[in-house]
């Protein structure tokens, strides 16, 4: 029946097809991708809050309240260098979708930074013994339209479909660590969002993070998250979306007719200001307060 729905009229027949090209296609860059290192997936589909599974994230927000987080991991990849452990985590997405630090830092992209914190604090549980943060990244799955202004050779497409492909997000700033994602690296991966440069320094523009930025990122989660928490057990219920740039909190907001924001009448925007990654890292601690968890912290 299911067949028969999906061949039931050309137009169901098209999508059928092109479905099965995206998947096709993807799958193949699954498999290069993980030929390219020494990363293997180690869970999938994996949840966390729910029984028998990884434990939420729990945060203390006021008094005795407290906010737990529950949720689904896509992928969990793992990899070993020397004495240590290093995982890191994988969100598909069948967008272009990519991460900064200033939206971190204004809490507008926080589900990689959730999941990666979920599962090092989980590492016990996952490993029996701590890890370390290798890279929190968006996989995203399409058929890419390759664009040329002239005829291209086979290889040449391969080549701009790998660069589609590319994974976006960031990744733990040690050149070891670089090369068990990608062990061909020569001047900027085709893998994920990195480049070396001749000397071996890592190419401005990289998304790269050190261990102890990755533990200031973790906590600042936490403090967005305890203070979203807050709001929520005072009755916080303004209407101030945000707007950053050419981005409005309200672009994609199923609740307008709820929310029934207006200029006109008084509302206003929540204007976050675009920052630089010298300017983020000069905003969150050096120093963050000691995490709980099992993982890296």
């Amino acid at each position: 029946l299911q067949n028969e729905m999906l061949m039931s009229s050309q137009r169901q027949l098209y999508f059928t097809r092109k479905l099965q090209r995206v998947v096709e296609t993807t799958a193949l860059v699954l498999v290069d991708h993980t030929c390219c290192g020494s990363f293997r997936p180690l869970k999938l589909e994996v949840g966390f809050g729910y029984p028998g599974e990884l434990e939420p994230l729990r945060l203390a927000v006021r008094d005795e309240a407290s906010l737990q987080l529950i949720g689904r991991i896509d992928r969990i990849d793992q990899a070993r260098w020397g004495d240590e452990v290093y995982l890191r985590v994988i969100d598909y997405k069948s967008g272009t979708v990519g991460i900064s630090l200033d939206d971190i830092y204004h809490g507008l992209r926080l589900q990689l930074l959730v999941y990666l914190d979920v599962v090092l604090s989980n590492a016990r549980r996952l490993l029996d013994g701590a890890a370390v943060p290798a890279g929190m990244l968006y996989f995203s799955i399409q058929n890419p339209v390759i664009r040329a202004r002239a005829p291209m050779s086979r290889e040449a497409i391969e080549q701009e479909k790998r660069k589609a492909f590319k994974l976006k997000g960031m990744v733990l700033a040690e050149r070891e660590l670089v090369n068990l994602m990608d062990q061909d690296i020569d001047g900027d991966s085709q893998v994920i969002p990195v480049g070396i440069k001749k000397d071996g320094e890592f190419k401005a523009g990289s998304m790269v993070v050190t261990r102890e930025q990755f533990d200031r990122l973790r906590c600042h989660l936490h403090h967005i998250l305890a203070g979203a928490g807050g709001e929520i057990l005072a009755g916080e219920v303004g209407i101030a979306p945000y707007r950053k740039k050419g981005r409005r909190a309200c672009d994609y907001c199923r609740f307008k007719s709820v929310c029934q924001f207006d200029l006109m009448i008084g509302n206003k925007f929540r204007v976050l200001k675009d920052l630089k990654n010298d300017e983020v890292w000069e905003k969150i601690p050096e120093h963050p307060v000691e995490m709980g968890g099992d993982g890296f912290a």
